[in-house]
């Protein structure tokens, strides 16, 4: 939401929580072991963890290999299939409100984007 849309409505920036960012404002659990403390996408990026977890996912998961994607948050992964599921002269419909790293994808790999607001009222 705008800050002048916050502001309007009396409400103090500071107070509303970021979503725009991959972050935890709160940090880790205090009752999580020290050893656990580590972001999944700080582990992910360390040599081997990625292969190992892309090795054990599909029997525990009981999933194909090929139907599993890892990433280090959100936006890589949009970014990612972004790139593999579009092409050149590929249109893109964005139904917004929308996490807004769709539209930088779709911008930077120059597809032609179609945005579309949600309304309630029409469901």
């Amino acid at each position: 939401m705008p800050l002048s849309e916050l502001r309007i409505l009396g409400i103090a920036p500071e107070s509303v929580p970021d979503f725009s960012t991959n972050v935890n404002p709160y940090g880790p659990s205090p009752r999580a072991p020290r050893r656990n403390r580590c972001s999944v996408a700080r582990s992910l990026s360390r040599p081997g963890v990625r292969q190992r977890a892309r090795a054990a996912l599909p029997a525990a998961l009981d999933v194909a290999k090929d139907r599993i994607v890892l990433g280090n948050g959100a936006s890589e992964l949009l970014w990612t299939l972004a790139g593999v599921f579009t092409e050149a002269n590929t249109k893109v419909l964005i139904v917004e409100p929308a996490f807004g790293e769709l539209h930088a994808a779709a911008t930077s790999l120059r597809r032609e984007i179609h945005a579309v607001v949600a309304q309630r009222e029409r469901g």
